[in-house]
């Protein structure tokens, strides 16, 4: 038995050709066999003509595909047959492991808002104390400039200003490149479907 993870989300079965109606319309199947290949059937001969309904009505072929976490219904019955707990065992074993897939897609997304949470706190505290720091050296600046030391508190605070500036320009940048790889991450995406 293939595990859940090996199947798509709609299950489907998908009988090609069902063995009881072939059976029930095995004369009407030998009919259109005869009228779809008249040339080929008119050349054999009787013995041959028999030999090949013969053939016919006893090689039926049965295909079947089936997709999905649990075994076609007639393989549960089968299993039935040769140990009676079998199909309730199978049914409880893909339930167990639907539920602790669950339980993982629980704790990744948990994780996933926990990181988000956390980067948007850094963020924001290091934008804080950013502010916090240029402000230090602002006011430290102008305390410069008030005790007549000019030269010194306008470098200290146009340094902050190009720091400011740059620290900006750096991230607007930072931003723009991001939003690009995820579109062609996206495009990539699209492409493989």
């Amino acid at each position: 038995m293939q595990s859940p993870d090996d199947h798509n989300v709609n299950d489907e079965i998908d009988v090609v050709e069902n063995t009881q109606d072939i059976e029930n319309h095995e004369e009407e199947i030998l009919d259109m066999i005869k009228h779809d290949n008249q040339d080929v059937y008119n050349k054999l001969n009787e013995e041959e003509r028999l030999s090949l309904e013969r053939t016919f009505t006893k090689t039926v072929e049965r295909r079947m595909r089936f997709s999905g976490p649990l075994p076609h219904p007639e393989h549960l019955r089968q299993y039935a047959e040769v140990y009676e707990d079998a199909p309730k065992e199978i049914f409880e074993m893909v339930r167990k492991q639907m539920e602790h897939r669950h339980e993982i897609e629980i704790r990744e997304s948990d994780l996933r808002k926990s990181i988000v949470n956390k980067s948007s706190f850094n963020n924001n505290l290091g934008v804080i104390l950013g502010f916090i720091l240029a402000l230090t050296f602002v006011i430290g600046g102008l305390t410069l400039i008030a005790i007549d030391k000019a030269g010194y508190g306008f470098t200290v605070i146009a340094g902050v200003i190009v720091s400011l500036v740059s620290i900006v320009t750096i991230r607007k940048i930072g931003e723009k490149d991001s939003s690009e790889d995820e579109n062609e991450s996206d495009d990539d995406k699209q492409e493989s479907k």
